[in-house]
């Protein structure tokens, strides 16, 4: 569960969160 999350949170706030 918690890999799941960080993976899909991970690639989501990358996206988001662009310097």
């Amino acid at each position: 569960m918690d890999s799941s999350y960080k993976l899909i949170f991970g690639s989501g706030t990358r996206l988001l969160v662009r310097p």
